[in-house]
């Protein structure tokens, strides 16, 4: 698989779904795991809404990265692992008012959509950008693809 092809599946699978296990690291290695609800853009940007002083924000904004992992439940094993820098938009900038546009606009069908337009002006918006990710599907030869930007 070519790597232009590789990102064009791992966008797509990761566009098919909203809800990602994000795992992070404090600055002394210790490992935390959150559930998120995401926007995946076709360049392989991860937006996701987090409340301020939650452990996860709090491990990004030191160590400026972040991992995750999606997984599909209806049908052969298949799944995305990805990692990158992680970073929060600073509200006002013009890449932030686009990824929120992108993320409300992506997410806007899924119930909560009121509770996620309340809290995108009040929670911090972030971006992680997908430079490694991992492919898993069952279904293929191999089931494995590893990818790096």
């Amino acid at each position: 698989m070519s790597q232009d092809n590789a990102l064009r599946v791992i966008t797509q699978f990761l566009s098919e779904r909203t809800v990602a296990g994000l795992a992070t690291a404090d600055v002394d290695g210790r490992p935390h795991a959150a559930n998120v609800v995401y926007a995946c853009d076709p360049a392989g940007h991860v937006f996701f809404l987090s409340g301020e002083g939650s452990r996860h924000v709090t491990d990004v904004t030191r160590t400026g990265s972040a991992a995750i992992s999606v997984y599909a439940h209806d049908g052969p094993v298949a799944g995305v692992q990805a990692s990158g820098p992680c970073r929060e938009l600073p509200r006002g900038a013009s890449a932030h008012a686009a990824a929120v546009e992108f993320y409300l606009e992506r997410l806007g069908s899924l119930p909560g959509e009121s509770l996620r337009r309340e809290r995108v002006g009040s929670e911090p918006l972030f971006c992680l950008r997908i430079d490694w990710a991992r492919i898993l599907d069952s279904s293929h030869t191999p089931p494995i693809v590893e990818w790096t930007r």
